[in-house]
């Protein structure tokens, strides 16, 4: 495994550990490509698309979560990759996504996971 898919794993442990997490849904779709488009396009950069067909990709959120008392979306990213620009204009439009929905958005890197914790739960 990838160590970013051993971070979703761990995360995830975690969150179906949690007494007030409700839902977890993964790569949850940002099916209005419309609006990601839109986000895109008023930031300056360009939307992910297929390299072949030019048509742009749908997003995805790694987790959004229902709790007891409100729903979150969360990002799974290696802390390294938040050095390269590239991502960081792509989750800066998942950001802005979530946050025109009312949604809190964050990104959660490997130093917010207990490991140990999520391999005792997976144990």
């Amino acid at each position: 495994r990838r160590s970013s898919d051993l971070n979703e794993l761990y995360y995830f442990y975690l969150l179906e550990w949690a007494d007030h997490v409700l839902d977890i849904r993964e790569q949850f779709p940002l099916i209005d490509v419309e609006m990601t488009t839109a986000i895109a396009k008023k930031m300056g950069v360009k939307h992910p698309t297929d390299n072949q067909s030019g048509f742009p990709y749908v997003l995805t959120c790694d987790f959004l979560i229902t709790m007891s008392d409100r729903t979150i979306a969360r990002t799974i990213k290696q802390s390294s990759e938040l050095s390269n620009k590239r991502t960081l204009e792509k989750l800066e439009i998942e950001r802005r996504f979530w946050q025109d929905k009312g949604v809190d958005w964050g990104i959660v890197t490997e130093h917010e996971i207990s490991n140990q914790k999520a391999k005792n739960i997976e144990w």
